[in-house]
């Protein structure tokens, strides 16, 4: 009997908690409340004998007596498989974050109603641009004619990254190099997909516009892709670079004018939902490099580059190198 209530009060507590910091997650039937990636079991059991001791000082009873660690651990284990913690590569946009919270603070069913309902609504347009980013991908690996590109800006990279930061870098600021892929989405057998990365040094960067964008699409087609084949690009929703009628009309002038292409599709991913190709491949590049220190921009090209030693399918091409001649 006693062991029977000290369990029922454990799952008290545990409710109460995900109560109060779970957010909503209908996506997942399976586990339909996140917890913050800041969770941890250990603290968690920690405030539960906080609470059992406060309890415990005022009641003496034996039944208040708080369970083990082990107990604790394996009873969560079983009970509370509905909790997903998020942890850091979670996509986790900020339209969910607001949805979540209003069903999570909203006390009127009816306003609950209509936030989870809208919640599920968004959700289900994430999933349908992702189904179709991923027929686009098989479908083009049956054809031979047509061509699924993906393409992004990293975030810009500070150099020199060296391992043991000196104090005196705290007082400087650091050389950018803007990094663009782009991901030719075809799969090449042991390889992958390959990205061609656009290094850009500091010194010879334009704003990320839709004037640099254009570039270097142009520059990629012209050495990579032959005439007469069919395009899909696929970027995010960022309308500065990618989303503008520059662009649009740049596709339009090679279909058009030129007459290079048959066709050229574009997609934008959902916002807040726009984990794609380009993404696994600057994040190979970021963890070689913070394994491994980079004094400039000449360590970051050729066959031992921190780009191609990052990953066989990872592949760049540098504006200017610091040692070739400014343009006039």
């Amino acid at each position: 009997m006693v062991k029977f209530i000290r369990l029922e009060y454990l799952e008290q507590f545990l409710k109460n908690y995900i109560r109060e910091v779970a957010l909503p997650n209908p996506e997942n039937s399976l586990t339909p409340y996140i917890l913050p990636n800041i969770f941890c079991l250990r603290d968690l059991y920690s405030d539960y004998i906080k609470k059992q001791n406060e309890i415990q000082s005022n009641i003496q009873e034996e039944q208040n007596e708080p369970v083990s660690w082990g107990k604790f651990h394996e009873f969560w284990n079983e009970n509370f498989k509905y909790c997903k913690k998020l942890n850091k590569r979670t996509d986790f946009c900020e339209t969910c974050c607001q949805l979540r919270q209003a069903i999570k603070d909203n006390t009127s069913p009816k306003n609950q109603l209509k936030a989870k309902e809208e919640l599920e609504n968004h959700l289900m347009l994430a999933r349908e641009a992702r189904n179709a980013y991923n027929e686009h991908l098989l479908k083009t690996a049956m054809e031979d004619h047509k061509v699924v590109l993906s393409f992004d800006f990293a975030e810009s990279v500070l150099l020199p990254f060296l391992k043991d930061t000196p104090s005196s870098f705290y007082f400087k600021t650091r050389r950018k190099v803007d990094i663009f892929g782009i991901t030719d989405e075809q799969i090449v057998d042991r390889i992958g997909n390959i990205q061609t990365n656009y290094i850009i040094d500091e010194g010879h960067r334009i704003p990320k516009g839709p004037e640099s964008t254009i570039s270097m699409i142009h520059h990629y087609l012209t050495f990579n892709v032959p005439p007469d084949t069919s395009l899909i690009f696929y970027s995010d929703n960022c309308p500065g670079q990618n989303k503008n009628q520059y662009l649009i009309g740049f596709f339009v002038y090679l279909v058009t004018v030129l007459k290079l292409y048959p066709s050229i599709e574009i997609f934008f991913m959902i916002v807040g939902h726009t984990k794609f190709s380009p993404d696994s491949h600057f994040g190979t590049i970021k963890s070689l490099l913070k394994r491994r220190e980079c004094q400039s921009i000449l360590q970051t090209i050729g066959t031992d580059g921190i780009i191609r030693k990052s990953a066989v399918n990872n592949i760049e091409i540098a504006y200017k190198t610091p040692n070739e001649e400014r343009p006039n």
